[in-house]
């Protein structure tokens, strides 16, 4: 069972993937910025870091599937 996704994660998330310099040209997500974003949030960090990784691809999964 996946422990619950902290609201502080979700957040960071959040703010990350609308800020306009993590995009590209075609207006699409730059996964890599929005992660680089997170961790200078401190939500991803090297203790957390697997777990991050799963909450942060569920939510790239789902929102990749909304648009």
């Amino acid at each position: 069972m996946l422990t619950m996704m902290p609201t502080e994660f979700f957040e960071s998330f959040n703010a990350a993937i609308a800020r306009p310099e993590n995009r590209h040209e075609d207006g699409s997500i730059n996964w890599d910025f929005v992660d680089a974003d997170m961790w200078n949030d401190q939500v991803i960090n090297n203790s957390n870091m697997r777990i991050a990784y799963t909450w942060f691809n569920e939510l790239a999964d789902d929102y990749e599937r909304t648009i």
